[in-house]
């Protein structure tokens, strides 16, 4: 559902997952996510969707986690490149929908002539021969401006116009750079459903789309949009979705409250009530006034609006909304990084089947108190906010029973906003601390959580008396301590009372020694990660194998050798081994091929030489140059692409 907020076609909506993030350095956007966050639980389709978004080298790894990842990635349609190689095609050959990153420097013009069976091709500077693309018959979606389409493709993206109208099957167009004299030729495209334009030249004379009457989606891009524009939005009966990016909307004399029947095309804005078929409104750093937003509160169906960026948004301007017909139906709201204090969210607060709000990067908001009359809120945005413990006690007085979703910046977040958190979000499912300044006794109140299933505390001050509180979460399954440099691992036997527990990730722990991974050994999780763990050696192999579910196991940058690593035939269950950078040879590989169900094993950096004729995938030295883009002699692009690998092998465990 709120794929509206990016710009794209609305979509059945999703359940929100209930968790504490931190934000992500790029702009926070609203979005939900399946309650049944772990894998467990994921059908072959979530699978799907979810390798669809990967990148080449990405997939690549997921083929070697398990044999079930293996089976639905033969059939893979979907793949993501940062530089075309014609060796994608002979390891993915099903594929159909191809996406080459921008930035590439190497010409997809052979890759895409490998792969005839091409439904979808999104690349912005690719170049291509006209003959190549004519003998794909089945291209149905090509997002290459430069590339003079075939007539038979449904979504096109595009600087040119010409010959636009033979392109009879279109349903999706994106123009770039285009002008009012233009529309004609998209006039007879009657079978468009969504249409984008990026252009400073267009002012939105659309009066000649008079047969373009199936439009859904619209959106529009820097453009400066003249008062006919929405006038002639009547053409387009079926719209769902209208988006405006950076645009500069017109401004009328008349009264907002005026009766359309009494208005004429030159009166503007106003006509945007007249979609009577609109649910979702998208007003990203466009300029608005008072007008509009009192023109939109007229809106008697809509479900979404985002005002975000919109940087003359105030608490003035919320006035609009006090009785407004848009408070019995608004679900979903966005005014991030505008000017809206406290004092507006009093007014917010009166949307009483508000679902969804983001309120991140708003300085002016110091109080949260409003939003505690929000009763069916479900997810909360408030990354880079003033958010303190004292503000969130006086802004929940009350758990809030439906909230499942809570983003805040985690760098402040110490034991008593901690205490707070947990008290008035019980149905949190993911609490990400990283960074932030808990302590191990802070962890006390998560046993609150009822139903807290993810854990991470990552480059905290916790120690190894975290244990003692982390032992009263009986549903957790993933625990994160990446870098806790006071970890040792002492006290981790007592997770045993945690029986869900299948992920224990403390890579980066340098304190953690042999003691610990013995108490460890006492656990039943399936993926153990100790990369960089440099206190453990050799008698590692024998704990490992009395971890009876074992499956896949992180020893990278570790002094483990060959010595004792026959006992981890034990671990019958042992499908993938990080030896990267540990002195294990091929003596020690050899060993571990006897293990009957082991599928990779990555010795990157160790000193195995010799070539194994196997099923189990064994990543060596040689592999990794095959990852590796086209090198080129200057020193600078020899470090990116080194720093790119690292990526990738960090993406890899």
């Amino acid at each position: 559902m709120f794929n509206w907020l990016f710009g794209t076609k609305p979509s059945q909506p999703a359940v929100a997952s209930p968790r504490v993030v931190r934000p992500n350095t790029k702009d926070v956007e609203l979005a939900t996510y399946h309650e049944n966050w772990s894998i467990n639980n994921f059908t072959e389709k979530d699978f799907k969707r979810i390798f669809k978004s990967l990148s080449f080298p990405d997939l690549l790894s997921c083929r070697l986690v398990c044999k079930k990842w293996r089976d639905i990635l033969t059939e893979t349609q979907s793949v993501i490149l940062t530089e075309p190689n014609t060796a994608v095609a002979k390891v993915f050959p099903n594929i159909k929908s191809l996406s080459i990153d921008p930035s590439a420097r190497t010409n997809a013009a052979d890759l895409v002539a490998h792969l005839p069976s091409l439904t979808s091709l999104r690349c912005p500077v690719l170049k291509i021969e006209e003959t190549t693309l004519a003998a794909m018959t089945n291209l149905k979606v090509l997002d290459c401006p430069m590339v003079k389409a075939p007539f038979g493709v449904e979504c096109l993206s595009t600087k040119s116009i010409d010959n636009l109208g033979s392109f009879k099957n279109l349903t999706a167009l994106t123009l770039i750079g285009i002008s009012d004299k233009d529309l004609p030729v998209i006039g007879k495209l009657s079978a468009l459903e969504s249409l984008s334009i990026s252009s400073k030249n267009f002012t939105g004379k659309i009066d000649s789309l008079v047969d373009v009457s199936k439009l859904v989606n619209l959106e529009i891009s820097k453009a400066s949009l003249v008062p006919e524009f929405f006038y002639n939005l009547y053409l387009f009966p079926h719209l769902e979705f209208i988006g405006f990016i950076k645009c500069t909307l017109p401004v009328s004399r008349i009264n907002p409250q005026t009766p359309l029947s009494q208005l004429g095309p030159s009166d503007g804005f106003i006509f945007i009530i007249g979609c009577n078929s609109l649910r979702y409104l998208y007003l990203n750093e466009s300029e608005i006034t008072e007008y509009h937003i009192e023109v939109i509160s007229r809106m008697e169906e809509l479900i979404g609006l985002s005002l975000k960026g919109c940087k003359t948004l105030g608490d003035y301007m919320l006035n609009s909304f006090k009785n407004a017909p848009l408070l019995d139906s608004l679900e979903e709201l966005n005014i991030s990084e505008t000017m809206v204090t406290h004092i507006g969210l009093q007014i917010i607060s009166r949307f009483e089947f508000l679902r969804v709000l983001d309120i991140s990067k708003c300085d002016g908001i110091k109080l949260l108190s409003p939003i505690n009359d929000l009763e069916n809120l479900e997810v909360l945005r408030m990354s880079e906010n003033r958010i303190n413990a004292e503000t969130l006690q006086d802004g929940f007085k009350m758990p809030q029973e439906f909230l499942q979703e809570l983003l805040l910046d985690a760098e402040p977040i110490n034991d008593p906003l901690l205490m707070v958190i947990a008290s008035k979000f019980p149905g949190l499912v993911k609490v990400d601390l990283r960074k932030s300044s808990v302590t191990s006794t802070g962890l006390d109140v998560l046993h609150n959580l009822t139903y807290l299933r993810y854990v991470d505390l990552s480059y905290t001050a916790v120690d190894d008396n975290a244990f003692e509180y982390l032992q009263n979460l009986a549903f957790m399954e993933n625990l994160v301590m990446e870098k806790c440099l006071k970890v040792t691992g002492f006290g981790a036997s007592k997770l045993t009372k945690v029986p869900g527990l299948r992920v224990l990730n403390m890579n980066g722990c340098k304190k953690v020694d042999i003691s610990g991974v013995k108490e460890m050994s006492e656990l039943s999780v399936q993926t153990l990660r100790l990369s960089g763990c440099e206190l453990i050696g050799d008698e590692v192999w024998n704990f490992l194998s009395q971890m009876e579910e074992l499956k896949r196991v992180d020893l990278s940058g570790t002094p483990v050798g060959d010595h004792g690593i026959q006992q981890i035939q034990k671990a019958k269950w042992l499908e993938v081994i990080y030896l990267s950078k540990t002195k294990v040879t091929d003596e020690g590989v050899s060993e571990l091929l006897k293990c009957r169900l082991l599928r990779k094993i990555d010795v990157r950096g160790c000193n195995v030489v010799k070539q194994y004729k196997t099923a189990c995938v064994i990543m060596t030295s040689e592999l990794e140059q095959l990852k590796k883009p086209v090198s080129k002699k200057s020193k600078k692009e020899k470090v990116q692409k080194e720093e790119k690998m690292e990526k990738i092998e960090k993406i890899e465990k």
